[in-house]
Order: C-alpha cells, then sequence, then structure tokens
C-alpha cells in the first residue's frame, strides 16, 4: 500500500513498485486493471514500452473491477475497526491503512489454504513477535537527553505502526508531535491517549491518596501510667492554623509542677 497526497505521486510510485518486483521476487508485470480514473494516463507510454496490458472497466460498473474493490473494503474495514478501537484522530486514516496491510497479508486466509499472504509470497512463515496494539500508550526511550543526568528518559508516545525496512516500531510523541522509529519501547497495550488522556499509574496513586486530616479528628496514642497530662490546648489561634496542630506537653508523675 502506498499513501498519496496527489495523483501526480502515481508514476514514481508506480515506477518503485515496478522495479521492487522484478529485484525482489524476479517476476514480471503483465497486466494493470484500473477503473476509469485519470491517474494513470501518464503511465501509458510506459506501459507500451514494457509490454504491459492495461484494462479498465465500463464506467458506472465497478463490479468488471470487482477483486480490487473487494480488496480495497476489506483493507478499510480493518482500517476503520483499529480507528475506531483507539479513537485516533481521522489525520491518521493513512497510518491505520498501513497497519490494516500488515496484519492482512500476516494473517490466515481460506482464499490460500489457510496459510497467510507473506508466506504465500517469501515462503516462510511469518514473525508475530513484533505485533502490538495500534494506537495504544508506548515509553520510548529518549536519545535526546544528552547527557543531562535530570533530563526525561523516555518520551511518551503513541504505537502508530511498523517501520519498513526496521526492526522497530513506528511511533507518534505527545509532546513534540513527530513521528519516529525505535526499538526501545516499552508498550502499555491497555491505555489508549487519545481514548482516555490520563496516563496509567503504576502501584499506588500517592497523589490520590495525600490528603490533609485535621489533628483534632486524629486519635490519640494511649498515655503511659507513668505520665500525667499537664496541658492539653490547641495553637491555632497562635499559629494561624484550623484544628491541624494538637500541643500535648507531658511531664513525669511526680515530678515537681
Amino acid at each position: 500500500v502506498f499513501l498519496l497526497k496527489h495523483k501526480t505521486d502515481v508514476y514514481d510510485r508506480f515506477m518503485r513498485f515496478f522495479a521492487m518486483v522484478a529485484t525482489q521476487f524476479s517476476a514480471h508485470i503483465k497486466t494493470v486493471r484500473s477503473d476509469n480514473g485519470t491517474e494513470f494516463n501518464c503511465l501509458q507510454s510506459f506501459f507500451s514500452s514494457k509490454g504491459i496490458s492495461f484494462h479498465t472497466s465500463c464506467v458506472g460498473t465497478p463490479q468488471q473491477n470487482g477483486r480490487v474493490e473487494r480488496k480495497h473494503r476489506h483493507l478499510l474495514n480493518v482500517a476503520r475497526a483499529l480507528w475506531f478501537h483507539a479513537k485516533l484522530p481521522v489525520k491518521f486514516w493513512g497510518e491505520c491503512a498501513l497497519a490494516a496491510a500488515y496484519l492482512i497479508n500476516r494473517t490466515p486466509s481460506l482464499v490460500f489454504g489457510g496459510i497467510t499472504p507473506y508466506e504465500l509470497i517469501y515462503k516462510t512463515a511469518p514473525s508475530l513477535d513484533r505485533l502490538r496494539v495500534l494506537g495504544s500508550l508506548c515509553y520510548a526511550y529518549n536519545r535526546r537527553s544528552k547527557g543531562d543526568k535530570f533530563a526525561s528518559r523516555g518520551r511518551r508516545c503513541v504505537f502508530m505502526g511498523y517501520s519498513f525496512g526496521k526492526k522497530g516500531w513506528y511511533l507518534f510523541d505527545l509532546e513534540t508531535e513527530e513521528f519516529f522509529s525505535s526499538a526501545d519501547v516499552v508498550f502499555y497495550e491497555d491505555h489508549f491517549p487519545f481514548r482516555d488522556p490520563s496516563p496509567p499509574v503504576s502501584g499506588v496513586d500517592c497523589a490520590a491518596e495525600q490528603r490533609i486530616v485535621p489533628a483534632a479528628a486524629l486519635p490519640l496514642a494511649p498515655v503511659d501510667d507513668s505520665f500525667e497530662v499537664d496541658d492539653v490546648g490547641l495553637r491555632d489561634n497562635e499559629l494561624g492554623l484550623n484544628d491541624s496542630v494538637l500541643d500535648v506537653s507531658c511531664v513525669p508523675s511526680g515530678s515537681p509542677g
């Protein structure tokens, strides 16, 4: 799957795809089938020079291009499911489409006899160790600390897909709003920043447990029999506190008063 910003990018992307098929799989493209879109007009001379047949469907009959239409629908259905699940902004639709293609190519298909499209092409089973939940929270190692001992060691990110040609993950930094690839990542696959902005807290949430309790509401420790209470007073007027400080003066029994 190639993401295009403009239809004029078709020529460059198709030439890359043509070279990749020839180099990686020692195969040749014989037929290209499309609807009546104008984006392939720039490739007519190239098709003729390479002996490639170019077929188009009739106007208003998309069923003549049914295989492409069904694959397009399959790809968008998976991409929408990923998008809805993580509540991602619509600007990330391209990343959802690329992730959907990555997952489809590694999913067993009944059409291929229960094997994956990846295995059909590369003759080996795909590795599933890198699979993660799209849109989940993750922390990548911060390589921009520049020796600062008090700089943050992690970058709070969202998992956005799989890096092509790299053994890493494609991430979106929530603070700088930039994309980058990293292999040093810790994932929280049950938390989604765009769906639930509050970050997960491991252990006890200390901030939620810290509450101010008036001293008058606290139970007093038992006083030893060898001591007697000489003076008990609240110094809230002196210190400007409101039932927050309790002053207890204790002197031994029998000592001079």
